[in-house]
């Protein structure tokens, strides 16, 4: 083992002797910062869901009122509850919509697969209930069946809670969701009996079987209640149970009487249906009440173990944070007093021998070993430097010689514009190239000179700044400038480049840099761009740029869940244009159908010639389809007028147009490009010159 410890430096050795317990340190403080990241994910995963269920409970609610209500409906033979159930259905359609997008909020994929299915379930059961209304409205079922139909979306909707149950690791929590259900089953059985009671009350009777129904649902409330209680504990169930105490109590348990022990079925002539509706009512909407505290509190206990978790990691990560702190600290000292110092002595060292310049060490004034070490290493210093000057002396003047002779070769040989400037930008050398561009015979003659001698101020002021860059950052700068040459001549393009130029020391000592005509290059780079990208006949987007200009706008609407239209237009008879007048006039008429067809667009709209005869419109960011069917109309019309064409030509044709919509028709590009492709297939099979939308069904 010591052998191995020699050939590791002193720094490393300390490193290592600080590293291991700060690793061990981070590795726990990580381990524990991470359990209480889990478990404030978890703690906010279960307010997510809490808060659903809060969600879904006002839509349990309000379709259980709209059941009652559909039932007086179907026992009323003169349209006396009508009116209230319309007004009870776009209550219900309000807290559907906020269940739907509640439920695309919920993350249930991350929840439970379970729990995934049941809300998807619950999602498609929900829209059964337009069905059941269009029943309801023509009087075609019954009050049994339609109680039932409606409970089958009740009970769905509760499983979606229920599911919950099994996903939860804290007991406080569990024990309050248990009582949180057996809430909404006791409440789900109170709304079918009181829709039963709504069908007796209204119809005139009860039979035997109805009869047997609501004293099972009655009893099953009360077990529920029971055990509600139980897990609720005292202050809620107290709660409960004064409100509910009184006149109601005992008016709902004379009608259950008047119903079980009624002498004959049909005898139930002194209980009226409003007020059983009203007394039921007021029962249920206690117990959605309770629900609703119960739902405050299990939202508060969710926050609570959030922040307790956030606030614990929090300081494991502070403590963790500070102790780091207090070992680099430790070792900054360390490095500062003993190893800083040593490898800057041993780097000075290794620059003297390689005869580099060494500046003065800052310890040169330590009474300890380290400081002799730097007082030794001085006189070295200054003895190695008077042996180079010597040698510099003997070589400058030769050197200095062939240096400029073999410069001026050098920078005479390009055939572009070179120069060598000092840090204050005056022109240390220059080729021919930029004697000529300044209107000078010699280039000796701009030695010296700088470009605020030659140019105009603000012109040279940002040439100066340009130098100062280089030789601040050190870095290479190139750019491509578009330059007038002269008044009368048209616009080039140059490529300006610098580099500083530093000594052996890396001490700065001006900078280098040319300029060269590159605007050749930059128009063939254009014309293979404009070939590469556009329809050379019309100079609109071909197909591949109009595909990339349609993702990227997909894109941007689905950040934004914006819509944007894609319409597909195919000109009518162009074939015979074509076949009867040649194929120049039917170039023509196709410039002259994309000028007509920019003109009906607005200036953020694309337009693309994706085929012969077959252009594609883009249009983003529109609010809804008739915008888009506005603008295809427009263009179908434009398109209807007569053509003049050069040549004395005439020519009139007509467009079939096929319009789809993100995000109902297609969710990206080559999904709508198709859906309307095949919308504009049914314009022509309807007799063409027309605009459709695409529709599910038709062949993509």
């Amino acid at each position: 083992m010591k052998p191995s410890l020699r050939n590791v430096s002193i720094g490393w050795r300390v490193a290592l002797a600080l590293a291991l317990p700060s690793l061990a340190m981070l590795a726990f403080g990580w381990w524990a910062t991470l359990n209480q990241y889990r478990s404030a994910v978890e703690a906010g995963r279960i307010r997510g869901m809490v808060e659903f269920a809060a969600v879904v409970n006002s839509l349990v609610h309000a379709i259980q009122t709209e059941r009652a209500m559909s039932t007086a409906v179907i026992g009323s033979r003169r349209g006396e509850f009508d009116q209230a159930l319309k007004a009870r259905q776009l209550e219900t359609d309000l807290v559907r919509t906020r269940f739907v997008q509640a439920l695309k909020e919920l993350e249930v994929a991350r929840l439970s697969d379970d729990l995934e299915m049941q809300a998807a379930l619950a999602r498609q059961v929900v829209d059964r209930i337009d069905v059941w209304r269009s029943v309801v409205e023509q009087r075609g079922i019954t009050a049994p069946m339609l109680i039932e139909s409606y409970a089958a979306v009740v009970a769905d909707l509760m499983r979606v809670v229920q599911e919950m149950l099994v996903l939860k690791n804290q007991p406080d929590l569990v024990r309050a969701l248990s009582a949180y259900s057996r809430l909404m089953q006791a409440k789900e059985f109170a709304g079918m009996e009181r829709a039963l009671g709504v069908a007796g009350f209204g119809g005139g009777g009860f039979d035997r079987g109805t009869v047997k129904r609501m004293v099972e649902l009655i009893d099953r409330q009360r077990l529920l209640l029971d055990e509600f209680r139980f897990l609720a504990g005292p202050s809620q169930s107290d709660w409960l149970d004064r409100g509910w105490a009184g006149v109601d109590t005992i008016a709902l348990d004379e009608m259950r009487q008047g119903v079980v022990e009624a002498p004959s079925l049909g005898d139930i002539r002194n209980v009226a249906l409003p007020q059983w509706l009203n007394v039921t009512t007021r029962r249920i909407d206690l117990l959605r009440d309770a629900e609703v505290r119960i739902s405050s509190q299990l939202q508060q206990q969710a926050r609570e173990l959030e922040s307790s978790a956030i606030r614990a990691a929090i300081g494991i990560a502070s403590a963790m944070a500070l102790a780091l702190m207090a070992s680099a600290l430790v070792a900054a000292i360390l490095g500062r007093d003993i190893i800083r110092p040593l490898q800057r002595i041993t780097q000075a060292m290794r620059r003297l021998a390689e005869r580099r310049e060494v500046s003065d060490i800052e310890e040169d004034g330590r009474a300890d070993e380290i400081g002799d070490m730097v007082h030794a290493l001085q006189v070295f210093k200054q003895n190695l430097v008077q042996v180079v000057q010597a040698e510099a002396q003997l070589k400058g003047a030769v050197a200095l010689r062939e240096k400029e002779r073999y410069q001026r070769a050098l920078l005479d040989s390009f055939p572009f514009m070179v120069w060598l400037k000092d840090t204050n930008s005056r022109f240390m050398a220059v080729n021919q190239a930029v004697a000529d561009s300044y209107g000078v015979a010699n280039p000796d003659q701009l030695v010296g000179k700088t470009e605020f001698d030659l140019l105009d101020y603000d012109t040279a002021s940002r040439i100066r700044d340009e130098d100062l860059a280089v030789m601040q950052t050190r870095q290479n700068s190139v750019l491509e400038l578009q330059r007038v040459m002269a008044p009368d001549s048209e616009p080039r393009w140059v490529e300006v480049y610098k580099a500083p130029v530093t000594d052996d020391f890396g001490a700065v000592l001006g900078t280098v840099g040319f300029i060269r005509d590159i605007t050749e290059r930059k128009l063939q780079q254009e014309e293979i761009r404009q070939l590469a990208l556009y329809d050379p006949l019309t100079q609109l987007p071909n197909r591949r740029l109009f595909s990339e200009r349609v993702n990227h706008a997909i894109a941007l609407a689905r950040r934004d869940q914006a819509r944007l239209a894609l319409v597909f237009v195919d000109l009518d008879r162009f074939k015979p244009v074509n076949d009867s007048l040649g194929h120049a006039v039917g170039d023509l008429l196709l410039r002259a159908v994309a000028r007509r067809m920019q003109q009906c667009v607005r200036e953020a709209d694309t337009i693309g010639r994706v085929g012969g005869d077959e252009f594609e419109v883009l249009l983003p960011s529109i609010d809804d389809a008739e915008q888009a069917l506005v603008v295809a109309e427009k263009i179908r019309q434009a398109l209807n007028q007569p053509f003049e064409l050069t040549g004395g030509y005439v020519v009139s044709i007509s467009s079939s147009s096929g319009v789809a919509i993100y995000p109902e028709d297609g969710e990206d590009e080559s999904t709508l490009s198709r859906a309307a492709d095949a919308a504009m297939y049914r314009a022509k099979a309807l007799g063409r010159d027309n605009v459709q939308f695409y529709q599910p069904g038709l062949v993509m």
